[in-house]
């Protein structure tokens, strides 16, 4: 019985020994075979180091002693809220096959730091790496956008490793570790960096497009919309390692002190900006509204005091730690408020907070998930490759199609404004003209029945007068003289055989009276006269006539001048030429030809002017009447 008992002691001593030296009592191996996609939080011990002072070999001697605590968490990541110390891990793990394995052990999160050591048989520690978040990609060991060590194990050896965490930019640590293959590892960046970039392309677009919409429409909704894009594009490419990857080296440096929570802070000014903007909250919501702006006070000054400060002070500052944990407060605050303002417009029923809510809802409850993480240790993932930039491509997307429709609504709407207000312009000018024409033709007869007729009175009496008769003679050439021009004027004014002369007609008339009387040689032809315009229009066409001739008359100091009208199939061709000086200076202002465009715009025709300093040729297009039979 002796004998058998001592057996057993030596058995039981031989078998936990060396098991208590060695201080891996509790610890799990991670056995891997190859490619490996189970998660190894459950396979870490890990031990708080609350003063973050503790060394290497102090570590290492909690180690022996069992201090360290095991995992065991459902969760894919280790996070261990809001805190002050730094953490120890030690991962065992062993090569499970027959094969050599090239193994890659990574790390997600940007906002912390890891050093690597493996302890030997007898646990002494090798440091191995260090793996720094300032880093740039070319700097890095492994240049992918997870921190990695990469490592060989033969077949069926085994590895412990010790690493330090620690905070560089936050106040709580948080991260998601994997360990597999080099190759297993490469594909699956490869397929996320394909992913990823699909997504990030849609946000640059989304983006590019509101800014041209704002560029646009000068309506500053997008240009709020744009910078609330820009910062979650930010804070994206923070979250998702994706800032190493894209951004050129010496943006890199500057933009990995942000803290993704700064940049998601910013988007949530912008993005109650938007709400405001988009549900008109001012005039339909205001004591909500001033609860809004409240908010986005206070967003402002914690997010701009975080952006200066994360350059100006160390990232372990208590100030800079504060302001970290109230811009978390804040923006959780902030997104139950946007998402009790998005739901009263089920109460409500108002349909542009109905569209915001729809829009929202998916990104709002993403971050609201996000932020929970904070408080709780807890971070879903339901969405690849990650809520936030699924939800928010949603929204972008939803906003974006309505933009599109509003835009397009907005355009219809201006068109048809700009649509009746040119028909009361055209009205309004057609009543001006119909008066002006109406005066013309009063004066006209004032100038023919009175005037004219008063020089003829003057006349008989000057010719029963006792004047010399030298005397007598000029003063009749005066008077007759008097009376051509009063004659002239009134018919230029309205000839008195418009209504029963066709145009070509009266124009003919015209210009063979101009050379008669005039020092300027006119050449006038009318080719394929078709009787298509009424009398209303041809009369508007008369008056551009005389504007021009009147201009060559007086201004163009010409010799020569041709007046042609062509007859085409769909429009009157009015051309208009001289040998003249040309316009001087090019101007095209003058009275003359502000009444000449006044009347060409009236009948929807087209002009255009040629001059130089040896003439000038004005061709005008008038279309045909639609609604007349042509």
């Amino acid at each position: 019985m002796r004998v058998s008992k001592h057996y057993i002691l030596i058995v039981l001593a031989g078998i936990l020994l060396p098991l208590c030296i060695r201080g891996q009592t509790l610890l799990d191996t991670f056995k891997i075979k190859g490619a490996n996609d189970e998660q190894l939080l459950n396979y870490y011990k890990f031990w708080e180091d609350k003063n973050d002072n503790a060394s290497l070999k102090d570590v290492v001697n909690l180690f022996k002693q069992n201090q360290f605590t095991s995992v065991h968490s459902e969760n894919p990541a280790f996070n261990s809220a809001y805190t002050k110390s730094s953490f120890w891990f030690v991962l065992n793990i062993k090569n499970d096959t027959t094969t050599s394995l090239n193994l890659m052990w990574s790390f997600y999160n940007n906002d912390i730091g890891f050093v690597i050591y493996e302890l030997d048989s007898t646990l002494q520690p090798t440091f191995r790496d260090s793996l720094q978040v300032e880093n740039t990609l070319e700097n890095r060991n492994i240049p992918f956008r997870a921190m990695s060590y990469q490592f060989d194990l033969q077949p069926n050896q085994g590895k412990l490793f010790l690493a330090k965490v620690y905070k560089k930019n936050t106040d709580f640590i948080y991260f998601i570790s994997d360990l597999s293959t080099s190759e297993d590892i490469l594909l699956w960046e490869n397929q996320f960096a394909f992913l990823s970039g699909k997504y990030v392309g849609i946000l640059l677009v989304v983006i590019v497009f509101n800014l041209f919409l704002f560029l646009i429409l000068k309506s500053r909704i997008y240009l709020w919309h744009t910078l609330y894009s820009l910062f979650i594009l930010c804070f994206i490419f923070s979250e998702d390692l994706l800032d190493v990857v894209y951004l050129p080296s010496w943006i890199y440096t500057y933009f990995n002190k942000i803290t993704k929570m700064n940049f998601l802070g910013f988007a949530m000014i912008f993005l109650v900006i938007v709400s405001q903007v988009f549900t008109e909250s001012k005039i339909k919501h205001p004591r909500l509204d001033i609860v809004l702006r409240f908010y986005k006070f206070i967003m402002i000054a914690i997010n701009v005091s975080l952006f200066f400060g994360s350059f100006l002070l160390y990232t372990d500052n208590i100030f800079l730690s504060l302001l970290r944990k109230s811009n978390d407060l804040i923006l959780f605050i902030g997104v139950l408020l946007v998402l009790f303002y998005s739901i009263s417009s089920l109460v409500k029923k108002d349909y542009r907070l109905l569209i915001y809510f729809i829009s929202s809802i998916l990104l709002l409850t993403s971050i609201l998930l996000y932020l929970i993480t904070d408080f709780f240790g807890y971070r879903p993932y339901y969405l690849s490759p990650g809520n936030i930039i699924v939800a928010f491509i949603i929204q972008t997307i939803f906003l974006s199609l309505y933009f599109i429709l509003k835009f397009n609504r907005e355009q219809k709407d201006n068109y048809v404004s700009l649509k009746k207000a040119n028909a009361e312009n055209e009205k309004l000018s057609g009543s001006i003209l119909k008066l002006q024409e109406i005066e013309r033709k009063r004066f006209a007869q004032d100038l023919h029945d009175e005037l004219g007729s008063s020089l003829a009175a003057l006349k008989l009496r000057l010719q029963k007068s006792s004047l010399p008769k030298n005397e007598l003679t000029e003063v009749l050439k005066i008077v007759d003289k008097a009376s051509d021009d009063t004659r002239n004027i009134s018919h230029n004014l309205m000839p008195p055989e418009f209504e029963q002369t066709n145009l070509e007609s009266l124009l003919i008339a015209y210009y063979n009276r101009l050379n008669t009387e005039s020092d300027v040689r006119f050449h006038f032809h009318c080719m394929g006269y078709k009787n298509i315009f009424g009398k209303e229009k041809e009369l508007i066409i008369y008056r551009i006539l005389m504007e021009l001739t009147n201009n060559i008359l007086k201004h163009a100091n010409a010799g020569e001048a041709t007046i042609q009208l062509i007859y085409f199939e769909k429009y009157l061709e009015m051309m208009c030429e001289d040998n003249g000086i040309g316009m001087v200076d090019k101007k095209t202002d003058g009275i003359g030809l502000n009444n000449i465009n006044s009347r060409v715009s009236y009948i929807k025709g087209e002009i255009k002017i040629d001059t130089t300093q040896s003439g000038t040729t004005i061709i005008i297009k008038i279309p045909y009447n639609k609604n007349t039979n042509e």
